[in-house]
């Protein structure tokens, strides 16, 4: 999400208005008119401007984006999944943040943490955090806590790295 820091990159997402010449649909429009049952993976979307985030606002509300080109692109059967960074605090105490505890319900804690960092990173309108409209909306899905991962892990991904750049 860090090409779609800026207020206008949104609309590299749903194309440009068809008054620029040589304009088409964008992105994410033109592989969902493409793959209507397609699969959308949204990383660190703490990081996108405002309005690239009330664009996904828009897509979950409705299950359509209006484009610039005065058509809506229809996300009903598209399968839409985002990811962040934020939460890091259930890394960081998991006991504090009630993750250890049973007798909460995970997506309760997960949300709650995002709302927490996202109201205490959000130094101005245009990044820092998620909006709570949309972590409202998020909260109509499935929460995943991935765990860390470990020296092990790390080490494998690196030497794999490092075979797959040796190949070339």
């Amino acid at each position: 999400m860090s090409r779609l820091l800026c207020a206008p990159a949104h609309e590299q997402l749903v194309g440009f208005s068809e008054a620029y010449k040589g304009a088409g649909r964008g992105i994410l429009s033109g592989f969902v008119q493409q793959n209507p049952e397609g699969f959308v993976l949204i990383d660190e979307v703490e990081k996108a401007h405002r309005n690239t985030q009330n664009l996904f606002l828009q897509i979950l509300d409705a299950v359509t984006s209006s484009t610039q080109r005065g058509k809506g692109d229809r996300f009903l059967q598209v399968h839409d999944h985002f990811t962040t960074n934020l939460g890091s605090e259930l890394y960081d105490s998991p006991n504090r943040a009630g993750v250890l505890q049973e007798s909460q319900d995970l997506q309760t804690v997960v949300l709650e943490a995002l709302g927490r960092e996202s109201r205490a990173g959000r130094s101005d309108e245009s990044r820092g955090g998620l909006s709570p409209e949309l972590i409202s909306r998020l909260a109509k899905g499935a929460a995943v806590l991935f765990p860390r991962l470990d020296g092990l892990a790390l080490e494998r991904i690196a030497q794999h790295t490092l075979e797959r750049a040796s190949e070339r």
